[in-house]
């Protein structure tokens, strides 16, 4: 999948609207979000001051199925709309102007961002926010000397710009469809958020932050604690992604009675995941370590094994040299040795102490203490040496 970058002229701008659209046969039920959005400043920008002419470069990945969409006969374009706040995840600007139409004309002027089956971006412009009295608008402590003009600065060392993306179909009929907002990212001062982990793990799962490996469901959750099924799913689709450099889609058809999440039909349609049964995928289910190698290494087969479907695993073998057998190998079950293996040879996932992997809870009381169950933090660790050790 390729990157796609756009060019924002202004500094906090951004309710990003589509002019005339094509005609629809039918809008799809549900479309895909922007993958993976980033912000980033300009190369002009003198140190963290903005004024009017500087770019914000945002950047986003598209997925197969939103081109497939524009590929095809009756495909309409697509709206990209971006939603900004300032110092505040709640407080955003642009959610309530969903009139298209309207919000390109008048004093916003008209140019627009429009996804079309060619080529993605055609052309760039901005809405434009009125930071000429900032004082006026309650923004005087971080606008330096704007004048009617527009010249002057904006402070993003010492505030922050909040973003969020999200494509939007529509017809003729206004009829619409919206994709979810991404998961909020920042351009400006450096957001802390207190990570409620274990201190050995801070650095790596600052890492997995960076690398964009932690899905929305363990945004602020305790890390120090088990993993279900359903929340490694949303981990192992943050890894393919990461690795296949494209978006995870959904399965079709929903197999499972007992959850309906996203993100476990995408691990599902992926192959990294499979059901309890024929009809139950069990959720909230914990995880162990070795059902959490075998789940990587099934995206990494995925990845980089042209063919490869869970189904035929058997048939895809893995290269690399086995490491000294693990104190109690016999534990770890016959289908999960070869990953567990894979993994600890490329130094993924490591024993426990005493040579011991700790695959799965066996007696009594390893599965009252949850001995070898997975954290939410190891599961991370282990996304980031994925995709270090075996970026592809």
């Amino acid at each position: 999948m390729r990157k796609r970058i756009i060019s924002l002229t202004l500094a906090l701008v951004m309710c990003l609207s589509l002019l005339p659209m094509t005609a629809l046969a039918a809008l799809p039920a549900k479309i895909d979000a922007p993958v993976s959005p980033k912000a980033a400043l300009d190369d002009d920008v003198p140190g963290a001051y903005m004024d009017f002419t500087d770019d914000i470069i945002l950047s986003f990945g598209v997925s197969d199925s939103i081109r497939a969409l524009l590929e095809s006969e009756d495909a309409a374009a697509v709206v990209l709309q971006a939603d900004w706040s300032i110092n505040s995840e709640t407080d955003w600007k642009c959610s309530g102007l969903d009139d298209w139409q309207d919000i390109a004309k008048g004093d916003y002027g008209s140019d627009v961002v429009t996804i079309t089956k060619g080529d993605i971006v055609e052309q760039v412009g901005f809405l434009r926010s009125n930071y000429s009295n900032p004082a006026e608008h309650g923004y005087a402590h971080i606008c330096h000397g704007i004048d009617d003009s527009g010249n002057g600065w904006f402070d993003l060392e010492n505030n922050t710009v909040y973003l969020k993306l999200r494509f939007v179909m529509r017809d003729y009929d206004s009829n619409k469809v919206y994709s979810d907002w991404t998961d909020v990212f920042t351009i400006g001062k450096k957001v802390d958020d207190e990570i409620q982990a274990s201190d050995w793990a801070q650095e790596e799962l600052a890492e997995a932050d960076e690398l964009g490996l932690i899905p929305d469901v363990l945004e602020g959750a305790d890390l120090t604690q088990d993993i279900t099924r359903a929340e490694f799913a949303a981990v192992a689709v943050k890894v393919y992604e990461s690795l296949a450099g494209t978006a995870a889609l959904p399965a079709t058809e929903n197999p499972f009675t007992d959850t309906s999440d996203i993100e476990v039909l995408k691990a599902y349609n992926i192959g990294a995941v499979n059901g309890t049964s024929a009809t139950t995928f069990t959720p909230d289910a914990l995880l162990n370590r070795e059902q959490a190698a075998t789940m990587l290494t099934r995206v990494f087969k995925r990845v980089t094994k042209p063919g490869w479907t869970l189904a035929t695993d058997g048939e895809f073998t893995l290269t690399y040299t086995k490491p000294a057998a693990f104190a109690d190998d016999a534990d770890i079950s016959a289908y999960a040795k070869d990953s567990v293996y894979f993994m600890a040879a490329n130094g993924i996932i490591g024993g426990m102490g005493n040579n011991e992997f700790a695959p799965k809870n066996i007696t009594t009381e390893e599965q009252a203490t949850g001995y070898a169950n997975a954290t939410r933090e190891q599961a991370l660790l282990i996304a980031v040496r994925m995709v270090k050790n075996l970026e592809v």
